[in-house]
């Protein structure tokens, strides 16, 4: 997926709208795929479309809720397998 794509369905997916600054969006996308990688997800799921809905999550809740969900680190725990 590229980047473009995913930041907009980030900002869909936060309900931001598609005018919102995509700076910080991309920021918190960094850091939700650093944590994948280092949970020992796989580069190729990564940058694959089938993880665009965990990185949404993961961005939802750096973004509105300070911290990782129990739903996030499940679902990582599955795709590093």
């Amino acid at each position: 997926m590229n980047s473009e794509t995913l930041v907009n369905a980030v900002k869909e997916g936060l309900g931001t709208g598609p005018n919102y600054p995509s700076g910080v969006i991309e920021h918190y996308i960094g850091e939700v795929k650093a944590y994948l990688a280092a949970a020992g997800v796989p580069e190729t799921v990564i940058e694959s479309d089938e993880v665009t809905g965990i990185i949404v999550q993961g961005v939802d809740d750096l973004w509105n809720h300070g911290g990782l969900s129990e739903y996030f680190y499940q679902r990582v725990i599955q795709l590093a397998f």
